[in-house]
């Protein structure tokens, strides 16, 4: 089983607001119908009280689909945190990652390190089907409701996303360690259906470890070196005037 060094995310954070504010929108909105009707108002000016509870259910509604969505992202970086954690022990998962390098920053959803390198990975908790290319700017969603009209909707790709956190991550390692080294991306789709045409891993939960392992064949790190960059990602906060010494063997290549 893969080692965890850091577990919690800040979705997990966020979903837990997002719901306790949703409860309380809810809450809210029925105290005030129950206050309204216990008030039992006659003239018009007691009558328009009753659009108070309406507009709050309509807040509530609002903030409940916020809710959903922070409640569904942070169960689809669960998912594929499990997953990561079925790997060998020699690799390593860092979970909601903030890299920082100047002015630049990434949030990297999950950092893999073995012996066999880096891998940056982007989690995607969307639905229904994935249509996009490599090289496009945007991605499609389509969405095909029990009811209603099919609903088209663009995002931005996230396999170019995921480029820019994997370029992050290999700046800090070389501005801090000396390090050079590749950064292997992949995106995984929680519960999408996927017709996509990339050579960046674009895959489903359930096919990432085997992505992950097929590509995984060569060692290129040591212990000593492998130990150096779990250092400086653990550390990776310390501020700027204590940087992290880069180490004297600090590899060049994988």
């Amino acid at each position: 089983m893969a080692r965890v060094v850091k577990e919690a995310t800040t979705l997990q954070r966020q979903a837990l607001i997002a719901f306790l504010a949703g409860a309380s929108t809810w809450l809210v909105a029925a105290g005030s119908i129950w206050l309204v009707a216990r008030s039992r108002p006659h003239d018009l000016n007691g009558l328009l009280l009753f659009f108070i509870p309406v507009g709050l259910f309509g807040i509530a509604k609002k903030v409940t689909d916020f809710t959903l969505i922070y409640i569904r992202g942070y169960l689809g970086e669960r998912r594929v945190f499990a997953e990561l954690r079925k790997l060998p022990d020699d690799y390593w998962i860092f979970n909601d990652v903030t890299i920082r390098v100047g002015e630049d920053s990434a949030q990297i959803d999950h950092i893999l390190v073995s012996p066999y390198g880096l891998w940056c990975i982007e989690t995607k908790s969307l639905r229904g089907t994935i249509r996009g290319k490599e090289n496009e700017r945007h991605w499609t969603q389509i969405k095909r409701p029990d009811s209603g009209r099919t609903r088209r909707e663009k995002f931005y790709n996230p396999v170019a996303q995921n480029a820019t956190h994997c370029r992050r991550l290999g700046e800090y390692l070389k501005q801090h360690l000396g390090v050079t080294l590749p950064v292997r991306s992949a995106v995984v789709f929680t519960g999408a259906q996927l017709e996509v045409d990339t050579a960046t891993p674009a895959v489903s939960t359930r096919e990432l470890r085997g992505v992950i392992q097929r590509s995984d064949t060569q060692a290129c790190l040591e212990e000593s070196k492998l130990r150096v960059i779990l250092d400086a990602l653990t550390q990776r906060e310390r501020p700027r005037e204590q940087p992290i010494p880069p180490a004297e063997d600090a590899p060049t290549t994988c």
